[in-house]
């Protein structure tokens, strides 16, 4: 039995410092204000009462794209609507880019090659005992 996950190629950057370079997020107010942007914090965060704008914004000028947090700490580099917040950007608008502190492609590699030896071990264990005949 087999199934589909997820038919996206993501390309995931671990460290939010190469990921904020690489797609060129804007993180503070004060430069998003020569955009015409007033935000009322600090941060460059777009809220929902923004979005309109933001969206507007994006579409004249295609030199800039939409940065998305899907959930605390993971960051997609495209609009998602059911995000929060949003985010502008003008590097990279490639949005197979994902922000994910949490995914270690090693440690994955690691897990994998584990559960390989786990179940040949258990596989030789079982030819073993299914293979005598025991009295």
């Amino acid at each position: 039995m087999g199934a589909t996950i997820n038919e996206e190629r993501l390309e995931v950057i671990e460290n939010m410092v190469d990921f904020t370079e690489r797609v060129g997020m804007i993180n503070f107010a004060e430069e998003v204000a020569p955009l015409g942007f007033n935000l009322s914090s600090v941060t460059a965060t777009f809220r929902e009462k923004h979005l309109d704008l933001l969206l507007a914004f994006c579409n004249k000028n295609p030199k800039y794209h939409i940065v998305t947090m899907i959930s605390p700490f993971v960051y997609r580099n495209k609009f998602v609507p059911n995000g929060f917040p949003w985010f502008i950007a003008d590097g990279d608008a490639n949005p197979n880019l994902l922000r994910h502190p949490f995914f270690n492609s090693s440690l994955e590699l690691y897990r994998e090659d584990s559960q390989q030896k786990l179940a040949a071990k258990i596989a030789e264990i079982d030819r073993g005992i299914n293979g005598k005949v025991i009295f």
